[in-house]
Order: C-alpha cells, then sequence, then structure tokens
C-alpha cells in the first residue's frame, strides 16, 4: 500500500486548511469570547499545542495542571494586544497554525488537532526551528512558570512565593561583630 500524499493533494489540503483555519474554534464555555468574536488562541489547534507543551487536564491521567490551567489563553490575547514584541504576534500565530497542520499532514496523513499526544510531540519539535515559532513557545510556558495570571504552575512546583523581607530590619544595627584583626574595615 503507498501512503505517500501526492503534492497536488498536499498543497490542496495546506491551502484549504489554510482557508478554514480560523473556522474551528472551541465551544463558547471554553472561549473568551472578545469584543471581535472568538479568541483565536482558544480553537482546538491551539488547545492541543498547549497540552502538548505543558500537558494538563486533558492528556495527563493523574490530573495535573497544565497551560491552560496556568491561564495561557488570557495571556496570550493579553500579550497581543499590548503590541509590545517587535514582531506581530497575530501573523506568527496563523503560520504556526499551517505549519503544525502541514507538517502533520505530510507526516501522519492528520491534522494536528487529530494526532495523539506522542505524535503532536513530534511535529511541535519538528516546527519550533522555524523563524518566530520559539517566542511562541515561550509565550506558552511563560503563565505556567512564572505566574502571570495566576499561582497554577508555582503551586504545582512548590515555589512559595517571593521573600517578603525582614521588616524589623534597621541599618543602624550592626550586623555583625567586627574581626579583632580588622583595620579600617579591612582585614590585613
Amino acid at each position: 500500500m503507498n501512503n505517500k500524499i501526492q503534492r497536488r493533494d498536499f498543497l490542496k489540503a495546506g491551502g484549504s486548511l489554510f482557508l478554514l483555519s480560523g473556522m474551528s474554534t472551541l465551544p463558547t464555555s471554553l472561549s473568551a469570547a472578545g469584543p471581535s468574536g472568538p479568541n483565536p488562541y482558544s480553537d482546538k489547534l491551539f488547545i492541543a499545542l498547549y497540552d502538548t507543551i505543558i500537558p494538563g487536564i486533558i492528556t495527563d491521567s493523574t490530573g495535573t495542571p497544565g497551560a491552560l490551567e496556568a491561564g495561557t489563553v488570557d495571556f496570550l490575547t493579553q500579550t497581543e494586544r499590548s503590541q509590545k514584541l517587535p514582531i506581530p504576534v497575530g501573523l506568527i500565530r496563523s503560520y504556526l497554525r499551517v505549519a503544525l497542520n502541514l507538517k502533520a499532514l505530510w507526516r501522519y496523513q492528520k491534522s494536528f488537532v487529530h494526532l495523539n499526544l506522542e505524535q503532536r510531540t513530534e511535529i511541535a519539535k519538528r516546527v519550533e526551528y522555524l523563524p518566530g515559532i520559539p517566542l511562541v513557545y515561550r509565550l506558552i510556558r511563560a503563565p505556567f512558570y512564572t505566574g502571570a495570571i495566576n499561582r497554577v504552575g508555582y503551586d504545582y512546583l512548590g515555589y512559595p512565593g517571593a521573600n517578603r523581607g525582614y521588616p524589623d530590619h534597621s541599618f543602624k544595627m550592626a550586623i555583625s561583630n567586627p574581626h579583632s584583626r580588622v583595620i579600617d574595615g579591612n582585614l590585613p
């Protein structure tokens, strides 16, 4: 049996995926709808990508939190709205969507969403070296490891939080007793 996809069929599928890429969204209960419609970061492809990069409740049988529980959708939405990055995140988002689906079609003859975790991990690794994609992957990891939206990642990793300092400290107090051989604050 010949499992190779003909070039013409591959390009047709890629073109149709590109045109239909924005049409597959999650139910409104899972998507954060904004003033311009559904959130582009909460569609099925990006949910699968988040769960591939930092697996969470969707694929982890132990129920550990992942990127979705850490608020990645909200973080990416806020990042794109702030326009503080040197490149347009929306353009890279579209580029990433097409790259993931084309690589998945080329390798497994399925779209990225329909792959299992192991296959999605392989595709995500292969796409990671394309220009702009490492930035998006870092943005996906950021809320979990930095606590930018909530403390889910901090709590899972056991990070106690910031040191509250020493509120009773005064610089007028001597920190330690000087050494007996100290001359003008320096050791001989």
